[in-house]
């Protein structure tokens, strides 16, 4: 048999193939953020309740403050306060939200939400959100991309041409 041999593999040096963690997760199924120059990447996420999110850096010196707007002084006020500490580690921290809401965070380093390192979460329940669909769901906090739609009828085929000698003939 092979061995995965590939540090960003979830199963580096173990017997079989590589395997990879989905876009947007970490190996162990969290949420990740990235948090580099200026950025969140996404800058706006949607979980369900009782998701972690891994903030990961990038590069630089960073936290993620969930507590008190860097920009205006004030308090989030966030359904439920957060922080994670200033560091230049490659993964800042994570946090688990338990409580359903809109949260807002930023950097505050000195400027850095100024120039655009700010982010927003939507805590809840994900389903489809769009009222023509057949699965609508109308409790739904954010869309989950699960919408499915009625598929329309078959291509029917009227032909001009019957058989028969009666009158009673096809549509």
């Amino acid at each position: 048999g092979s061995t995965c041999d590939d540090d960003s593999a979830c199963n580096d040096g173990a017997d079989g193939d590589c395997e990879y963690a989905a876009e947007g997760f970490d190996c162990d199924g969290n949420y990740v953020v990235h948090a580099g120059n200026m950025y969140f990447s996404p800058a706006d996420l949607s979980i369900e309740v009782g998701a972690t999110v891994v903030w990961v850096n990038d590069g630089g010196t960073h936290n993620v403050n969930g507590e008190t707007s860097a920009l205006t002084g004030l308090p989030f006020n966030n359904p439920e306060s957060f922080f994670l500490d200033t560091t230049n580690d490659a993964v800042i921290g994570s946090h688990t939200f338990s409580i359903a809401g809109n949260y807002l965070y930023d950097c505050s380093i000195y400027g850095h939400a100024s120039m655009g390192m700010v982010g927003a979460l939507t805590v809840g329940t994900g389903g489809c959100m769009d009222d023509t669909a057949s699965n609508y769901n109308a409790d739904a906090d954010f869309d989950d991309e699960s919408c499915t739609f009625p598929q329309p009828a078959a291509n029917l085929f009227f032909s001009e041409h019957a058989e028969g000698s009666s009158n009673n003939k096809y549509l």
